[in-house]
């Protein structure tokens, strides 16, 4: 076998074991590749939630999403931040756009249900949220993902685009999270954070950023992708001593924060969130950029090398 066609067949082998491992881990995932640009999603009933929703979670848990009616639902779209995902080599071709008042939520998406859902009632003690978006306006506040929590007037999950609170706000137009806990301690962390990087200084309308917020379950942290590199940068670390959860079923969103209180509706475009219950690794994130073959190659390789003379070891009684 020529070494240049090894070399490939080791990377993507490699790569299918990465990304087998990446998706057992992932609880829902949106890839906004159902529909056609310019159609807008169609409104189902709520008995056929999650199961009959019409978009898609494509981590095979059926935690489908909805809108709550015609004039709330968003439209599909042509403008994605790349023709295909680094991390797993599928094709993307299709994101969806909002404007304020338009959301997508993940009705009766709850464990033990006729299609398998587990987003709702899932504690996340650890946690990754990915989300790639492109803003048309920066004015004010955007949640691109978020968590409700009836009974509150603070939802559990807020992953924005900070708006300001006054000339003095040194966090004006650059991201956010929060994570709330049930006595309502909130956990911030923003982009001009306590981190090694200042990859987003400020949010620019027309840029597709690709944002990461996750918790291994003792820190919350913040990434952006660095768009020159390719690499995402951590921009703060703080310690957080609540799981993203709370009793009773929560919803998560897109498009939106909590109705009740922050709602702060993105104008702009989301494409490709996916919500695991680890803290992923930055070389696991979707848009992380794939090493060369020949990388790729060279660590399968000592990897099978070794393996190889350990079984000849043992069968020779070494």
């Amino acid at each position: 076998m020529k070494a240049k066609t090894l070399a490939w067949l080791l990377t993507g082998s490699l790569l299918l074991l990465i990304h087998a491992q990446a998706l057992a881990q992932t609880i829902a995932y949106y890839r906004f590749e159902e529909s056609t640009p310019g159609t807008k999603v169609p409104v189902t009933p709520d008995a056929l939630a999650p199961a009959g929703s019409p978009v898609l979670d494509y981590s095979g848990h059926g935690n489908n999403l909805k809108a709550f009616a015609d004039f709330s639902a968003p439209t599909y779209s042509a403008n994605v931040p790349a023709a295909f995902i680094p991390q797993t080599g599928a094709t993307n071709q299709h994101s969806m756009s909002f404007v304020p008042n338009e959301d997508l939520y993940s009705l009766n998406a709850v464990g033990g249900g006729p299609n398998g859902g587990t987003l709702n009632d899932h504690a996340f003690p650890t946690f990754t949220v990915e989300a790639s978006v492109q803003f048309n306006s920066v004015d004010g506040f955007q949640t691109f993902v978020g968590r409700d929590r009836p009974g509150s007037t603070l939802g559990l999950f807020y992953l924005r685009k900070w708006g300001s609170f006054g000339a003095s706000d040194p966090n004006t137009n650059t991201f956010n999270v929060t994570v709330v806990a049930d006595d309502n301690t909130t956990f911030d962390l923003w982009s001009t954070g306590t981190g090694p990087n200042d990859t987003i200084s400020t949010v620019s309308p027309g840029v597709w950023y690709n944002v990461v917020a996750e918790s291994d379950g003792s820190r919350l942290s913040l990434f952006i992708q660095n768009p020159t590199t390719k690499v995402y940068e951590l921009q703060g670390s703080i310690p957080i001593t609540t799981p993203l959860s709370s009793t009773g079923f929560t919803n998560f969103t897109i498009g939106r924060g909590w109705f009740n209180s922050p709602t702060d509706f993105v104008n702009g475009t989301i494409d490709e969130v996916r919500i695991s219950d680890v803290a992923l690794s930055p070389s696991q994130f979707l848009f992380a950029a794939v090493p060369e073959p020949s990388a790729w190659a060279l660590a399968l390789t000592s990897v099978l090398t070794g393996t190889g003379l350990l079984l000849r070891r043992r069968r020779a009684g070494v």
